[in-house]
């Protein structure tokens, strides 16, 4: 099972993801649950770390885990780092109602 926790700001404005597990129908690297999170995430990591006026933190502690933190958003990047984290969740979500038995995510404020 994958399991993800968002923690977001009041603005909404995403502060910390933690991703754990592999989903486990099927043997790694084979299960469309566990890519889609994969990609989403590793997408979402790129554009922040890509963004001028955003300063993220991010790690692979081991095989099935990633952590990443937004530390900063510049005035006049907040929009975009919403934007982007709207992507995410939404994506994440499509993905725990499309494979509920492997995909877990909580979104906290």
């Amino acid at each position: 099972m994958v399991r993800v926790t968002v923690l977001s700001d009041l603005a909404g404005i995403i502060r910390k993801v933690t991703a754990t597990g592999h989903a486990a129908s099927l043997a790694k690297g084979n299960n469309i649950a566990c890519a889609a999170v994969t990609i989403l995430l590793r997408t979402a990591v790129r554009l922040f770390e890509g963004t001028e006026g955003v300063t993220i933190r991010a790690g692979v502690e081991k095989r099935g885990s990633l952590v990443f933190a937004i530390l900063d958003v510049r005035h006049g990047c907040e929009q975009y780092a919403k934007a982007v984290g709207d992507f995410l969740l939404v994506g994440l979500e499509d993905v725990q109602a499309e494979f509920p038995d492997e995909c877990v995510v909580t979104i906290r404020q």
